[in-house]
């Protein structure tokens, strides 16, 4: 008799039973604005807040994922903001491998 094999690996890690706690995110280049939003959204996930060196990058990407709160600092971000967690894109390049 041959064993039954499965194709369903269930590799993927859960996802959190609460998703609407706020997201605080750090950045506004590409990997955020057309990366990491774009699959928050996607998962259900609550960005509340965004924080970029540069305001005006902040505030367009902002208005095309519906972020209410924009700021200039990371600080200012973390202290003002309803975000309970924080995140920022980081590159292959910064990789610890």
């Amino acid at each position: 008799m041959k064993p039954k094999i499965s194709a369903n690996l269930d590799y993927l890690p859960p996802l959190p039973k609460k998703r609407k706690v706020g997201i605080g995110c750090i950045g506004s280049g590409f990997i955020m604005a057309d990366c990491h939003l774009v699959a928050y959204r996607a998962a259900g996930f609550n960005p509340v807040a965004i924080a970029s060196r540069t305001l005006e990058n902040a505030q367009a990407v902002a208005k095309r994922h519906e972020i209410p709160n924009v700021y200039e600092t990371t600080k200012r971000c973390s202290k003002t903001s309803r975000s309970k967690w924080s995140t920022w894109p980081c590159p292959q390049i910064c990789s610890l491998e």
